[in-house]
């Protein structure tokens, strides 16, 4: 049976209910698939599989591989499969101004205003 990636019309979890899934031993399998909007996570627990939902009641979606793996390490889930196919990679979403320049603040590439001298 093929999988698809969640979509908000099926029940999602809430991070706090993955925890709790996480916490009791239940989940069984968790999958990120890279989406044209970024990546979205799916947990298999049981007969059941449910997306991340996030706080609007949508699904999550991160817009990288790393960002949805820190989360999940977060939640108490230490393995997961990855679904890259269709897309490619770094085609998930661009960074906007406001996030762009605290990542370019941390990796050093925005160089700091010199002291003019007087």
């Amino acid at each position: 049976m093929a999988r698809s990636t969640p979509t908000a019309a099926a029940p999602l979890l809430s991070e706090a209910m993955l925890a709790d899934l996480v916490a009791s031993g239940v989940v069984e399998a968790v999958t990120t698939t890279r989406t044209p909007d970024g990546f979205v996570v799916s947990v298999r627990f049981g007969s059941v599989e449910r997306g991340l939902g996030n706080a609007r009641g949508g699904v999550k979606t991160f817009a990288s591989l790393d960002t949805a793996a820190a989360q999940l390490e977060r939640l108490g889930i230490e393995e997961f499969a990855v679904k890259a196919v269709g897309d490619k990679p770094g085609s998930a979403k661009a960074p906007t101004p406001k996030t762009a320049e605290p990542v370019k603040k941390v990796a050093g590439v925005v160089k700091k205003p010199t002291k003019k001298a007087r």
